[in-house]
């Protein structure tokens, strides 16, 4: 019974972020910036237009604020429908507190809407109302729809959200829309309506249910069943309108041309039949990226194209009657089967392996024709892509509208900080990655700021052998720690919990001790060098001191544990997730002339602490897993789910008396980070040393405040151009200033409720689950607020320079 009501919490938290911001599934986000944006191009605003709307946007989500806060935390804090089944609550009366929600939600948006309607000429008025149908289908898809998201993603999906803003004036795309979306808003409501009267029936089942028996595991069972028979009027109805989408697609397909027919395709699979869509899209961008080398002669680039169009064929056709395989599944799946029966799968082996051998054999003739060198490049830049999807697998759901307004990162004070202060992270959570090559030449600037071009050359050719030692002795060896059997904890249906032996655990930490000292030697060799081209007088030796230090203390400063099979099961040892700042590194930064006497001064004693937190977290670790591993032995079937208890109390004990001793020295890091900033605070004015306090607390949470995001370093390029006038110059400055008003306040409420989950005991007599999720809600709610401050401000941005200065500014528009 525990293990089911884990794997359904679980569900629940993917499911959480897919809709309504960990709303659990109960009420639609806002209409955000990356929406507003895409409905820009679709009416055609004119610049003023624009503005005004955008003005109109900034008071509707004041006013959503106020939804969140009071309707939305109200029934999402009772962890919306799913707290009232697993709950015992009462779920007829959610069922209603979900409506009046949603219908709070909708005069939110109706009066957004009604705002923007008498700002449109008499042409743009029937886009309007296209957009506000398709907004009225994602506010309705909360609530009983929302389990859809696993059991038939399809059954949510919207293909004129994929369609090319450009294509949708097409005269031969725009009547397969119309007809496309009155046939999908009918289907669409009848969907809805099928769901509520499958969820009332349901709670009036389960509410007979618990009044005639107290044994939950037989309630559990039961409610499975139920839902099971509730659940298939529902399912089919989505199927149905997945079988629209498949109606469509071919024609929407032709009209738009083998290119974007092609991407709306790739697109849709991707969010709605994942597991048909992995080999046809990963085959698909390998034979794009081919065609974007800039060393591929005409010859070769026709061969490749006429070869893409031959096992572009051949893959559809294996797809068809995948897809029909995985629909017919899902015309049968439970809304509430977690585990067996889900929506998806159901497709035959010997159909996967046809699939299968097609894009190998598509691949194999890739590579013939544009060689395996060039294959490898272009192989492992699109890896990265597979592991994005695979990673996103378990979020099927609708496609979102992404943003078309995105910017190049570039250099600013915050990045300039974090570059010097936060270690290259390794991908084993222990061991760090090497020194980059742009912080050491920072470093070298800050030890000789006179170095001239040619020390700078000298530096980067003992950095790029430092890179390839470490790649040698380093790289691979951590590839081997990561995929060892000691860092691997699987649960199998049949088998129960697996993982390592002792013996195993040892050896890691072991493996882990030895690649460490490797990594202080390679280290220690480039230092040795750059001491002998970089140091001359006695204060660059003081300077280059502090850089060794820093290194030092980065090497030790690996945060958590990433990448492996521990994650989730070590979980219970709590470990403090806070990064342990270094205030000398920081110094470099905000007070340069300060770092040499205070590395003097405090070094090694703060080495010291780094060195004695880092071997504390690997024997609390290493404890725990031998505790996972007693417990597996004392309880000897480790298929008994009793297990999980057990496991539950070790690790609690280990908490206990390892994982303190790891925040003990957390706490001496802290203090000694006081002595250095009073050290260096004595004569400063108030403000400044305050200052210097707020940017070494910035460090502990570099998730935080390092935004890929974040428009500041556009707004600075674009208040240097040289050929703005005073007035639009002026307007730059006050977005910076307006941006940074929003988002400087909320990234510092992010850290302290951070700070605040890390330590507050959970809410009495509330399911855990629930008590997590209010703390991912209240997270979401803060990333909502600087994700709209970004794209606010690159709207402004658009609004105010040419296309040629927002390239020059690094400010990317994709019209969608």
């Amino acid at each position: 019974m525990r293990h089911h009501i884990i794997a359904i919490a679980s569900a629940f938290l993917f499911l959480s972020g897919a809709h309504g911001q960990a709303s659990f599934g109960t009420a639609s986000d806002p209409i955000t910036g990356a929406m507003l944006e895409r409905w820009f191009s679709e009416l055609d605003l004119t610049q003023p237009q624009r503005q005004a709307v955008d003005q109109f946007h900034a008071v509707y989500l004041n006013e959503f604020q106020e939804v969140r806060g009071d309707e939305i935390e109200d029934v999402a804090g009772r962890g919306g429908i799913f707290g009232a089944i697993f709950g015992g609550g009462d779920v007829n009366a959610m069922f209603r507190d979900i409506d009046q929600l949603r219908d709070e939600i909708e005069d939110v948006d109706e009066t957004f809407i009604e705002q923007i309607r008498p700002l449109l000429s008499e042409s743009q008025m029937p886009v309007l109302d296209r957009v506000a149908a398709r907004r009225d289908r994602v506010r309705r898809a909360g609530g009983p729809l929302a389990l859809l998201r696993f059991a038939n993603p399809a059954g949510l999906a919207d293909l004129s959200a994929l369609v090319p803003v450009a294509s949708l004036s097409d005269p031969s795309v725009g009547p397969i829309l119309n007809e496309y979306e009155t046939e999908l808003a009918d289907r669409f409501e009848r969907l809805e309506r099928t769901a509520k009267t499958a969820f009332n029936t349901f709670a009036d089942t389960m509410a007979d249910l618990r009044e005639s028996t107290d044994d939950r595991r037989a309630m559990f069972q039961e409610m499975q069943n139920v839902m099971a028979d509730a659940s298939l009027p529902v399912v089919r109805e989505a199927t149905s309108i997945s079988g629209l989408h498949r109606e469509t697609l071919p024609e929407l397909e032709f009209a738009l041309g083998q290119d974007a027919g092609d991407e709306l395709r790739a697109q849709w699979l991707d969010a709605c039949y994942r597991e048909v869509a992995r080999e046809e899209n990963n085959v698909r961008r390998r034979f794009l990226s081919a065609l974007q080398l800039s060393d591929l002669d005409a010859e070769t680039r026709s061969l490749v194209e006429a070869t893409w169009i031959d096992w572009r064929e051949k893959l559809r056709t294996a797809a068809k009657p995948m897809l029909d395989a995985v629909d017919a599944t899902r015309a049968e799946a439970s809304l509430m089967s977690f585990g067996r029966g889900r929506g998806g799968g159901g497709i035959p082996e010997t159909l996967e392996e046809r699939q299968e051998n097609i894009a190998e054999r598509a691949i194999e003739e890739l590579t013939m024709l544009i060689g395996e060198a060039r294959y490898e490049k272009l192989n492992e830049r699109n890896q990265q892509a597979d592991r994005g999807r695979r990673r996103g697998g378990r979020r099927m759901q609708a496609p979102e509208p992404k943003a078309t307004l995105k910017v190049k990162p570039g250099p600013t004070a915050m990045t300039t900080l974090f570059d010097v202060a936060i270690p290259a992270e390794g991908p084993d959570g222990f061991l760090s990655g090497p020194i980059a090559i742009t912080p050491l030449i920072d470093g070298i600037r800050f030890v000789r700021p006179a170095a001239d071009q040619d020390t700078f050359n000298t530096v980067r050719t003992f950095h790029e052998s430092y890179q390839l030692d470490w790649d040698a002795e380093v790289t691979d060896e951590l590839k081997k720690i990561i995929e060892t059997r000691a860092t691997q904890w699987n649960w199998d249906r049949e088998r129960g919990l697996e993982g390592p032996s002792t013996s195993e655990i040892g050896e890691l930490s072991d493996a882990r001790r030895t690649l460490a000292q490797v990594q202080s030697r390679l280290d220690g060799d480039l230092f040795e060098l750059l001491n002998a081209v970089v140091v001359e007088t006695a204060e660059e030796r003081a300077r280059f001191d502090v850089l060794r230090g820093i290194r030092n203390r980065q090497r030790l400063a690996a945060r958590g544990l990433t990448a492996s099979g521990t994650d989730r099961i070590l979980s219970g040892l709590d470990l403090p997730k806070a990064n342990p700042s270094d205030a000398i590194a920081m110094l470099v930064v905000r007070q340069p002339e300060s770092a040499a006497i205070a590395e003097a001064t405090f070094g090694q004693e703060l080495t010291d602490t780094f060195q004695m937190r880092w071997e504390a977290k690997l024997e609390a670790v290493d404890a725990g897993q031998r505790a996972i591993a007693n417990v597996l032995t004392e309880v000897g079937d480790p298929a008994d789910r009793r297990v999980w208890e057990s496991i539950g109390v070790a690790l609690s004990e280990v908490s206990r008396t390892k994982v303190s001793d790891l925040r003990e020295y957390d706490e001496t890091v802290r203090e000694q980070n006081d002595d250095v900033i009073r050290s260096v605070t004595k004569s400063m004015a108030p403000e400044a040393a305050e200052s210097l306090r707020r940017d070494l607390a910035k460090l502990t949470r570099p998730e935080v405040w390092i935004d890929k995001e974040s428009p500041e370093a556009a707004l600075l390029r674009a208040s240097s151009l040289g050929d703005l006038t005073a007035g639009i110059r002026e307007q730059v400055a006050e977005l910076l200033e307006s941006w940074r008003d929003i988002w400087n306040p909320a990234s510092l409420e992010m850290s302290d409720t951070m700070d605040r989950h890390e330590t507050e005991e959970p809410v009495s007599g509330r399911p855990g689950f629930v008590n997590r999720m209010e703390q991912q809600r209240e997270l979401d709610a803060i990333r909502f607020r600087r994700t709209e401050a970004n794209q606010r401000a690159l709207r402004g941005l658009r609004d105010l320079l040419t296309p040629m200065q927002l390239s020059e500014v690094g400010v990317l528009v994709n019209e969608g």
